[in-house]
């Protein structure tokens, strides 16, 4: 942790060897590009390692972007975000501008359906 911290408080990431075992996780993906579905229970703080990796990323080699789903989400709105991101190159393949990679998080993948309480 940096001493010299000057932030919220409530930003403090203090690893683990739980969240350290799972960032390596994410490198191991990354360094393969390979997709990564993340889970886990509510509060396990699948968010804010994320959030954490994402700050992070050298801005220069990396596009991070987060599309956060709620129940408004539909495919429209997830359309707009991850075309924010990316350009077409030729013909039907569009992809990162060149020279960089993309990540994309999906936050709450499951909140646009609707539950039994119809929220």
């Amino acid at each position: 942790m940096d001493p010299n911290f000057e932030g919220l408080f409530s930003n403090l990431i203090v690893p683990t060897a739980e969240t350290s075992r799972q960032i390596r996780l994410i490198n191991v993906h990354k360094q393969s590009r390979k997709g990564l579905f993340y889970v886990g229970i509510a509060g396990t703080g699948k968010t804010t390692i994320m959030k954490n990796y994402f700050a992070k990323m050298n801005r220069e080699e990396v596009i991070a972007a987060t599309v956060n789903f709620n129940s408004y989400t539909d495919s429209q709105a997830f359309q707009v975000v991850l075309e924010s991101n990316v350009q077409k190159r030729f013909g039907k393949q569009y992809g990162p501008p060149i020279g960089k990679k993309l990540l994309l998080f999906i936050d709450d993948i499951n909140m646009p359906v609707v539950d039994d309480y119809g929220t």
